[in-house]
């Protein structure tokens, strides 16, 4: 008997986190504002993750040129913890232009988040940034009425760049 048990529960593990959410969670756009308001630092990237058994969000802070990742749960918008990834904040002090580079841009991110989905009538998953041609860029992954697209956006200005843009 303890078969399906353990087929349920490798199944369970197994399964990816959209088919784990249901529909009480909390907005992304939300998540990241309050992250930014409780911080003195502005987030560069958001995406739903699991974090001690739970389903959380995910938010790599920028502050004081330091990476803090704080993971919130994802249906309560309690935190859950934080952690600052000595290794990875050793790293990007020596080599990485591109955190100074969002550093210097000092634009919170849930404006961002919610002028996509203003735009596209859907909800934003995920976000990540990069430097794509020597622009600051963040990549979002909208869920919209129509399907799932990927919108890059200008980290300077909010614009959102040609479907194209890539390096």
């Amino acid at each position: 008997m303890q078969k399906p048990i353990i087929a349920f529960a490798a199944l369970a593990i197994a399964a990816p986190l959209s088919a784990q959410t249901g529909g009480d969670m909390m907005d992304l756009s939300e998540v990241v504002a309050a992250a930014e308001s409780s911080s003195s630092a502005h987030a560069m990237e958001a995406e739903l993750e699991g974090y001690k058994g739970q389903l959380a969000y995910e938010v790599e802070l920028v502050g004081d040129g330091k990476i803090t990742t704080m993971y919130v749960d994802a249906r309560t918008g309690a935190t859950l913890g934080t952690e600052e990834p000595r290794l990875e904040n050793a790293w990007r002090d020596i080599f990485d232009r591109e955190m100074k580079m969002f550093a210097d841009l000092n634009q919170p991110l849930a404006p961002r988040i919610a002028a996509v989905e203003q735009e596209t009538e859907g909800k934003v998953r995920e976000v990540s940034y990069d430097v794509e041609g020597g622009i600051p860029v963040l990549e979002m992954e909208v869920d919209t009425p129509t399907g799932t697209a990927e919108w890059k956006i200008d980290a300077r200005d909010g614009s959102r760049l040609p479907a194209g843009f890539d390096d």
